[in-house]
């Protein structure tokens, strides 16, 4: 996802937190990485006045949905809608993981099958898709239906072959605690999978719990600015500055396994 910069403050929050020897990056990073997560994004630049109409046809495949999570093709999907647009830009989009590209594959073809992309409202509106990869994830399981999306958008300055390894060791701990005490319902770091950008691009994907959710993660930063600032240095030593960018969008609905 790739849009204007909407808030400056995941800059700051991962700034804030490097602050771990080089040397002890990569047995950290190694014991953190899980097994691969692929998820399929698909944007949409829906017109104003269908709006309603195109929320309503989302909705439509959620039976498909729970059908492929029950025989363990996919393990979460959700709706989402831009709360600062952009002209030009998507307004809407939805999203589905799993655990293999081939269970990705299969869930699209599902829901490719059940006809819903030929509703009017789909056929007439601008579409891209996107396919990412993530090993660093946490979800609560359930469904919910009050979560906002922030997405920060980062590139890594060429060259830095311990950058990821860097943002993995500082970063997940963090932002687990705010999954386990309720502030997140999940949170992704992803790279993209198919490459419609740099390479060296990465996304930072929250799942806040409600509005609240979203104060809590700055109140986060300001904390963590003020105990480390000294891992400002080790941040922008690999990260490209001009690439960040901010995305934040409203959950109608997610639900994770």
């Amino acid at each position: 996802m790739h849009k204007r910069p909407l808030l400056a403050l995941l800059t700051v929050l991962l700034v804030s937190m490097i602050a771990a020897p080089t040397s002890s990056v990569s047995a950290q990073s190694a014991a953190a990485e899980k097994p691969a997560l692929y998820t399929y994004v698909s944007l949409f630049a829906v017109p104003r006045a269908q709006w309603s109409d195109f929320e309503k046809a989302e909705m439509s495949d959620e039976s498909e949905m729970k059908k492929l999570a029950a025989d363990g093709t996919i393990v979460g999907w959700g709706t989402f809608v831009r709360v600062a647009h952009q002209e030009g830009e998507p307004t809407h989009g939805d999203w589905f993981s799993a655990t293999s590209q081939a269970n990705l594959m299969k869930a699209l073809e599902a829901l490719i099958g059940t006809g819903t992309a030929k509703d009017p409202v789909y056929m007439n509106t601008k579409h891209w898709d996107e396919i990412y990869e993530s090993r660093d994830y946490n979800r609560q399981s359930g469904t919910f239906t009050n979560a906002y999306l922030r997405v920060g958008l980062f590139k890594y300055k060429e060259g830095s072959p311990q950058a990821a390894e860097i943002t993995r060791a500082s970063f997940i701990k963090v932002l687990d605690g705010m999954v386990a005490d309720g502030s997140l319902h999940g949170y992704q770091i992803d790279r993209e999978a198919v490459h419609t950008r740099d390479a060296n691009s990465f996304s930072i994907v929250l799942f806040t719990n409600g509005a609240e959710g979203l104060d809590k993660f700055t109140d986060a930063i300001a904390n963590m600015a003020k105990k480390d600032p000294a891992g400002t240095l080790g941040f922008e030593s690999n990260i490209d500055e001009k690439g960040h960018i901010d995305e934040l969008y409203r959950v109608p609905s997610m639900t994770n396994k």
